[in-house]
C-alpha cells in the first residue's frame, strides 16, 4: 500500500523485501501508477513492513514516512565498568553524544535517553535507510561508549 492506505501493487512475501529497498517490476514488484501524478513517477521504496498483515507501506523517492528520527536500542552493550550509574543518568536525563550506523556511515548528532524501560535515540535531523537489526554504535567526542541492534 502507499502511504495514504491505497493498495498500489502485490508482493510475492514480505520477508523478500528490506527496509528502503527499491521497488518496482525490476525489483520484483509492479507498482500501480496512479493517474499520472508525478509524485507517482519517482523511485519507490519499502518504508515499513507490517509482518501481522503482510504489508508493505511503498513510498516515493523524499517522502517523509522514509525518514526517521527516533531508534530504539536492543541489547544494548556498554564499554564502561560504571553501567548501572550510566543508564541511572540517561534516566534523568538525556546524554548528547554522536551515533553511527552502518560501519562507513557518518557521525551523527543525537540524544540517548531511557523511559519506561525503553533505551531510545533522538536524532537531531532525520535520515533514511534505517532498518531493524542493524548495528548503531555510541560516541562522546573520540571515545567508544557502546553500541546495541536497531529496533522499532
Amino acid at each position: 500500500i502507499n502511504p495514504y492506505g491505497k493498495t498500489i501493487g502485490e508482493h510475492d512475501g514480505i520477508y523478500s523485501y528490506t527496509i528502503r529497498q527499491r521497488l518496482g517490476l525490476r525489483f520484483g514488484l509492479n507498482i500501480n501508477k496512479l493517474n499520472d501524478n508525478p509524485k507517482q513517477l519517482k523511485r519507490w521504496y519499502v518504508a515499513k513492513k507490517i509482518l501481522r498483515t503482510n504489508t508493505i507501506i511503498a513510498a516515493p523517492q523524499g517522502h517523509y514516512s522514509l525518514y526517521r528520527r527516533e531508534i530504539i536500542i536492543k541489547n544494548l552493550h556498554l564499554v564502561s565498568d560504571n553501567k548501572d550509574l550510566f543508564i541511572k543518568k540517561i534516566s534523568k536525563k538525556p546524554l548528547k553524544l554522536h551515533s553511527r550506523i552502518r560501519h562507513v556511515g557518518e557521525l551523527l548528532s543525537s540524544n540517548l535517553s531511557k523511559t519506561k524501560g525503553i533505551i531510545r535515540i533522538t536524532l537531531k535531523k532525520p535520515i533514511t535507510g534505517i532498518s531493524e537489526g542493524q548495528a548503531i554504535v555510541l560516541y562522546q567526542g573520540r571515545k567508544v561508549l557502546g553500541g546495541g541492534v536497531i529496533g522499532f
